[in-house]
């Protein structure tokens, strides 16, 4: 475990923690059967371990993995995605306007994906059970077969949804080797597709510099204010680590003192060693401010 210290100025309320784990696509050759079931298995965790996952991102069936916890009643929200090409066609037949698609958008610079879906079409509601699972399946002729765009809906018992992605339905396995006897490599298309989108467990203590928890101040003064956190093992591989604070309508940051972080017992990189600028994002926007 690594612990991520930030000092300044005192800004309090809510730290966030995003993990997640994309999809990787390997070429095939053939095109999928046009029948047999198809299914979406989205299951959700909050897991202190990531490097106990395997086989994240390939569409296959993991298990679960010790210290994670099902979370049952979270929703994901399933739109059917066109790239271009398939836009255009529907356009060209007549079936849909231009106006008719909501282009898909990610990231905060709202990078284009390459992606729209039809305003009007209704999306799929995914809701976990008790196991954490749900799952939803498609029509086994192949009419629903293609791109799907999954959104975690916010829910208060997890710090932050995990990132928006596509899945393929069915999916090219990644792991397909031609000739193989093992069970993930010898078929070229998953028609059960398993989905982790994760979120982590942090132990996050707030304090003064003094590391007390109370502290008077005047109107006007300047005070300093820290984070303790605990990365958890295995977010490396993770796509994103972000922590928001939100700044207290009362208060007013000080930009001009900056921010201080550091890593105070990493195994590695030795006790209270700075970690270095360009390894981090900052910015401040609305009264939060992301790290």
């Amino acid at each position: 475990m690594k612990k991520i210290f930030l000092s300044k100025p005192l800004i309090v309320f809510l730290v966030l923690l995003l993990l997640v784990i994309g999809f990787s696509f390997k070429a095939v050759t053939a095109l999928p059967p046009t029948s047999g079931a198809r299914n979406l298995i989205i299951t959700k965790y909050t897991v202190e371990n990531l490097s106990l996952y395997s086989n994240i991102g390939t569409g296959h069936q993991i298990s679960q993995p010790s210290g994670t916890t099902p979370i049952q009643g979270i929703e994901f929200t399933v739109r059917k995605a066109y790239n271009a090409e398939e836009r255009a066609k529907l356009i060209s037949d007549t079936t849909n306007e231009a106006g008719d698609f909501t282009e898909i958008l990610e990231g905060p610079s709202s990078t284009a994906t390459g992606y729209w879906y039809i305003t009007g079409e209704a999306s799929i509601s995914m809701i976990t059970n008790s196991s954490g699972v749900t799952t939803q399946s498609f029509a086994s002729n192949g009419s629903q077969d293609g791109m799907y765009y999954v959104v975690e809906e916010p829910d208060s018992r997890v710090l932050a949804p995990a990132t928006p992605f596509f899945v393929s339905i069915p999916m090219q396995n990644p792991l397909y080797v031609s000739g193989s006897s093992v069970p993930e490599e010898e078929h070229q298309w998953l028609y059960n597709v398993y989905v982790y989108p994760k979120n982590g467990v942090m132990n996050i203590v707030t304090t003064f510099a003094d590391n007390t928890v109370a502290k008077s101040a005047k109107v006007g003064e300047a005070v300093d204010w820290k984070i303790v956190l605990t990365i958890p093992n295995g977010v490396g591989t993770a796509t994103e680590f972000k922590v928001t604070d939100q700044l207290n309508s009362v208060l007013t940051y000080d930009i001009g003192t900056g921010v201080t972080i550091q890593v105070i017992d990493g195994i590695s990189t030795g006790v209270n060693a700075p970690i270095d600028a360009s390894e981090y994002n900052l910015s401040f926007a609305d009264r939060s401010f992301d790290h």
